[in-house]
């Protein structure tokens, strides 16, 4: 026994929970739950539990796009019509499931996006903390240059001066001469 359950996005039907979610023989399976739904009610052959074995498939349809498959043998007719009432309840049981489980995606997807904030954070953190230090050195590197260079300026310029005294007082020497 197992229920599907006609995916609103996809139009496809899924298996509940505990049936193999791959199912053997291509698309017999897609064709008899086409056939169930638009019938309400069909009986067929579907390859289970692989594409070799051949089994009698009742399926029934709900008003809800839910589809429940019995597999082998006939069904008795007063448990088909039971299982029917049950299956707009069991079908919710597994909507909500699936709702549980896109929610547990989404939940991980966030936890995921969280921790790479948290990284993409902790990473421009440090860059800030090297450029600061980078700065820091190319400021430090700066002064030191500008001191450097003041020195031999300073010098060249007292050079610059007593020659230029120098030039000046021969040049009054001369003129007196």
């Amino acid at each position: 026994v197992s229920i599907f359950i006609k995916d609103p996005e996809s139009g496809q039907f899924l298996p509940a929970p505990g049936f193999p979610q791959t199912l053997p023989g291509g698309r017999a399976w897609p064709r008899f739950l086409a056939e169930c739904a638009t019938t309400g009610r069909h009986t067929g052959l579907l390859p289970f539990p692989n594409e070799s074995t051949l089994l009698t498939a009742t399926g029934v349809a709900a008003e809800d796009n839910s589809v429940l498959v019995l597999l082998g043998g006939q069904p008795v007719q007063d448990l088909v019509i039971e299982a029917c009432t049950l299956l707009p309840l069991l079908a919710a049981a597994f909507r909500g499931e699936q709702a549980v489980n896109i929610a547990q995606g989404h939940l991980q997807l966030a936890q995921q996006s969280a921790t790479q904030a948290r990284l993409l954070v902790k990473a421009l953190g440090t860059a800030r903390h090297d450029l600061q230090v980078a700065l820091q050195a190319r400021d430090h590197f700066l002064s030191i240059a500008a001191h450097e260079l003041k020195t031999p300026l300073t010098a060249l310029l007292g050079y610059l001066q007593l020659f230029k005294r120098r030039a000046v007082r021969e040049a009054y020497i001369n003129a007196r001469d």
